[in-house]
């Protein structure tokens, strides 16, 4: 009979000898364990430095970057007047700012409609073509009548844009007429300018007198000549005495031009006030100036001129008064080329108000409709906005097609709501006209927000508190890092137990080299700051950066430009006109010599003969174009127009193909000095070129224009040959420069100066850190490394624990045979001792 468990036969403890034996058996095992617990523990070590680093890089990026020291700070006094922002390229001061008028757009309003939804006209198709520019209004009023001079304009006679002039019986000239009107001009926005007065040619006499007679002259107050009884006075005798009292008269005001001997005598006055003339003949004196009452004062009277950039609508009680003539006028349009010209299509289909508005928004034209109702009879009108603000946004509407639909919308046949007009300011001093309240290039660098009419300042200042902010996170930063590096590498005499990377040669590495690093001075730096010290970073004796506040102060204070470098991957450049782009991690950090053989230029089209002023529908308004690689077609709007204005019109209908301005491409159109139309490309460089065909071509210009295309800028950085695109010169693969990018914008061939390149302490140190932290990195091969050894030993713990498994169950087998026998002779021993207790009994 066989034993159920190990030792029950035998009484040995088989469980706990074999347990004993695979303990000592197992002890390689543990070694592997421990092994493995040691290589995990630095695998976590090193995962302490790589965390350590990364929070130190992400400190770096903050001075990395060289707008980080090109903040500036734009600060309103009074921020509801206006608000601001400014880049990179504007200069610390102070600006007193008046903004005197906002930008507005232009708005045009419809005669009143019964219906928005009944059909206007009969649906015939009709093209309705806006185009923007600035409206010309100009007016040449009649010379003022002889009752202005002693009554003045009564009040109410003229009213301008809606806007009633305040006239009196002051205003008696007209010059106070244009005083007056200008008073109004931010509201009307007509501007009035009084033309000289002029008594003409006077026709003088020779004056002579007998017993008791007499003779005066009087001009503007001036006497002029005084002569008694029995005397004469010849033309020539006049003009000696004019002459005599010609400073009186410039002191007046006064002006004359030829003389009484030639009969083209004249007086004048530039300032539009008037010009009193007295003759005095007493007794029998005859002679003198034609057509002179005696002793009656003759006032000249003159004339005032409008001007608008919109249409000007002229009324009031009496404006005859005024010399002008009710009604409204707008004599001229120019285009602005730089806005599209845009139509829709009016039909059956929609040429109801509510189907025209949605045409018309559909379209994009740069045009907003709407419908506004008064409640009157015929409520309903369709209001017509410019998108865009600015006296060149003016609308010009033509209407070809159903005479009820141009009735509608005409342009003469709307009234202007609101008058198209650009924001204007006052810069210390300086007179600012912008388009829009958004005004750019006023101060360089600075953008202002105009939002409403007033005064205030405006503080432009450098962002020095974030770069003091970057710099004291860099130095903390470090430290912290600095901090984690020495605990993982340090001995503790009281515990007597290193850091888990104690002795570690990767860990001994990066912080030898970033130390390295920071105590170096920075090359290619182009100013004065070279290193870390001159801005109060120094490295204490235990290892740990310092600041000294007062020191980066005052390197923030004199130095600022130059911080930038010290910092950052940065360039500068010494020539205006040379500036640095971007560079790539090729780039060498120097000094480089510029050196431009040819600059780059546009591509142009120039006209063999002036064009042709007049464009027609289907005969002439077609141009089909490839232009910089981009081939749209486009139509004229049919007309008879100037050169200049056709110019505009070409220009606006080529920049405004889709085709082209989603490929951010464009042309200018101008005139030469032999008025042939020139079209040039907007882009520089050899894939700038210019191709137009098309029924307009010829017409435009002529049978053989010439075409030239751009070239690419061609120069050297530090005497080698660098690759030009267009305004862009980059340093040549496999030399110091390669991957530096400077824009040469202007100036001439020949030496351009120098661009410094600097690597900085924060773009460095990142690189620096990259490559301990890359997949190919000093820690990511040392962690690499333990990886496949804690692999190894998973692997010899598998063999192995497979091996004592094996021997745990042969020393089990064997143990319990042991047992067994071992019962077996026990149990023999109990039979023989029983057979020999038998037989001795039986002696």
């Amino acid at each position: 009979m066989s034993l159920s468990s190990p030792g029950i036969g035998s009484g040995l403890n088989v469980g706990d000898i074999v347990s004993k034996l695979m303990a000592v058996e197992s002890q390689p095992l543990t070694l592997l364990n421990n092994k493995e617990a040691s290589y995990q523990a630095t695998l976590s070590a090193y995962g302490n430095v790589s965390g350590a680093l990364s929070s130190f890089q992400n400190a770096l990026s903050a001075l990395s970057d060289p707008a980080k020291f090109q903040g500036v700070l734009a600060s309103s006094g009074d921020s509801s007047i206006l608000t601001s922002s400014a880049t990179s390229k504007a200069v610390a001061g102070s600006y007193n700012i008046n903004i005197t008028q906002l930008a507005q757009a232009q708005s045009l309003i419809t005669s009143g409609q019964a219906s928005v939804s009944t059909p206007v006209g009969g649906g015939a198709s009709t093209t309705v073509t806006f185009q923007f520019g600035t409206i010309a209004s100009n007016i040449s009023g009649a010379t003022l009548g002889a009752s202005v001079a002693s009554g003045g304009i009564a009040a109410g006679s003229l009213i301008l844009n809606g806007t009633t002039i305040a006239t009196s019986s002051s205003t008696n000239s007209a010059k106070a007429l244009a005083a007056q009107i200008n008073l109004l001009q931010s509201t009307t926005g007509v501007t009035a300018t009084a033309q000289t007065t002029d008594t003409g040619a006077l026709a003088y006499s020779a004056v002579t007198t007998g017993s008791g007679d007499a003779y005066s002259l009087v001009i503007g107050g001036t006497t002029i000549a005084s002569i008694g009884a029995n005397s004469s006075l010849s033309a020539a005798q006049l003009d000696s005495a004019i002459g005599t009292a010609s400073a009186q008269l410039a002191a007046s005001g006064i002006t004359y031009t030829g003389t009484a001997a030639a009969g083209n005598l004249h007086f004048t006055k530039t300032d539009g006030s008037n010009l009193s003339v007295t003759q005095t003949l007493s007794g029998s004196a005859s002679g003198g100036i034609a057509g002179l009452a005696s002793g009656v004062p003759t006032d000249y009277l003159s004339s005032v001129s409008l001007s608008s950039s919109n249409p000007v609508v002229v009324a009031g009680s009496n404006p005859a008064l005024a010399g002008l003539t009710a009604g409204t006028t707008q004599t001229g349009f120019v285009q602005d080329g730089t806005q599209t010209t845009g139509s829709v299509t009016i039909d059956s289909t929609n040429n109801s108000l509510q189907g025209i508005r949605d045409a018309i928004n559909k379209a994009n034209l740069g045009v907003t409709a709407t419908i506004i109702g008064d409640g009157s009879a015929n409520p309903n009108h369709l209001v017509l906005t410019s998108n865009k603000t600015g006296a060149t946004s003016s609308m010009k509407i033509a209407v070809a097609g159903d005479s009820s639909i141009s009735d509608l919308l005409a342009y003469g046949n709307m009234t202007q709501t609101i008058a198209a007009q650009n924001a204007t300011l006052n810069v210390n001093g300086i007179a600012i006209s912008s388009a829009t309240n958004t005004v750019t290039g006023a101060i360089q660098g600075v953008t202002v927000n105009a939002a409403k009419v007033g005064s205030t300042s405006l503080a432009i200042t450098r962002d020095t508190a974030s770069v003091q902010t970057a710099i004291n996170s860099l130095v903390t930063a470090y430290n912290a890092a600095n901090k984690t590096l020495t605990s993982l590498t340090a001995y503790d005499p009281k515990t007597k137990t290193g850091g888990p990377l104690i002795g570690d040669s990767v860990v001994r590495t990066i912080k030898s080299q970033m130390a390295a690093l920071l105590t170096s001075p920075i090359q290619g730096a182009a100013g004065s700051l070279t290193t870390l010290d001159q801005v109060g970073i120094s490295f204490q004796k235990d290892g740990t950066l310092a600041l000294d506040s007062t020191k980066l102060q005052t390197a923030i204070t004199n130095n600022f430009g130059d911080i930038a470098s010290l910092f950052s991957a940065n360039g500068t450049t010494t020539d205006s006109l040379v500036s640095f782009v971007s560079s790539s991690g090729a780039t060498k950090a120097g000094q480089y010599a510029v050196n431009v053989t040819s600059l780059a230029t546009q591509g142009t089209l120039v006209g063999n003969a002036p064009p042709g002023l007049t464009i027609t529908q289907g005969s002439n308004d077609q141009l089909s174009f490839t232009i910089d690689g981009v081939t749209a077609s486009v139509n004229l709007v049919a007309g008879t127009y100037t050169a200049s204005a056709l110019a505009a019109q070409v220009q606006s209908a080529i920049n405004g193909a889709t085709a082209l301005s989603s490929a951010g491409s464009s042309v200018t159109v101008g005139l030469n000095a032999s008025n042939q139309l020139t079209i040039t490309s907007n882009r520089y460089g050899s894939a700038s070129k210019l191709t137009i065909v098309g029924n307009a071509a010829t017409n435009l210009l002529g049978a053989a224009p010439t075409a030239t295309t751009g070239a690419d800028v061609v120069g050297t950085i530090n005497g080698t040959a660098a690759t030009g695109s267009g305004q862009f010169l980059t340093g040549a693969i496999g030399s110091p420069t390669e991957g530096l990018k400077l824009q040469i914008s202007g100036g001439n061939p020949g030496a351009r100066g120098t661009a410094n390149f600097a690597q900085g302490y924060a773009y460095q140190l990142n690189n620096q850190i990259n490559s301990y932290l890359g997949t190919s990195g000093l820690i990511s091969g040392r962690t690499s490394g333990i990886d496949a050894s804690v692999a190894s030993i998973e692997k010899q713990r598998t063999d192995m624990t497979a091996q004592l498994a094996d021997t745990q169950k042969r020393l089990l087998a064997q143990f319990t045979a042991l047992d067994t026998t071992i019962a077996s002779m026990q149990s023999t021993q109990s039979f023989l001792t029983q057979q020999l207790a038998q037989l001795a009994s039986l002696k």
